[in-house]
């Protein structure tokens, strides 16, 4: 993973592709595939969150990697804390099953949006040496 060409597209592309699993997931209604789903979402995120961490140990100067990770930290903390949020709230407008759906798509669209949007990053060639 880290000997990736171009880890912001790789980055971008696993992000995306966990929340499309989100989506997908709570549209299923067979048990088998719903577990697919659930596996996937596991694995991309697994990729993101391993991708997220080396590059940030080998692209920041080592006077500043301790704040960048309690950075980065926090960042993951108040991100899961505001999906739960967000879904939580959708949930209370509309059913539980749509809810979960609009929020994975919905921030899979974002993402896409932002791969689009953020060329300078798809285009970045790796400095990670394996």
């Amino acid at each position: 993973i880290t000997a990736a060409p171009r880890p912001g597209r790789l980055l971008l592309f696993t992000a995306v592709a966990a929340f499309i699993a989100v989506g997908i997931f709570s549209l299923q209604s067979y048990y088998w595939l719903a577990l697919l789903c659930l596996a996937g979402f596991g694995y991309f995120s697994a990729l993101n969150s391993l991708l997220q961490y080396a590059l940030i140990q080998q692209l920041t100067p080592d006077e500043l990697l301790g704040r960048v990770n309690g950075l980065w930290t926090a960042q993951n903390v108040t991100g899961d804390a505001l999906g739960a949020l967000v879904i939580g709230g959708l949930g209370t407008v509309i059913m539980p099953v749509p809810a979960a759906a609009t929020f994975g798509l919905g921030a899979a669209g974002v993402g896409l949006i932002l791969e689009f949007a953020l060329r300078a990053v798809d285009g970045a060639e790796s400095s990670i040496k394996p």
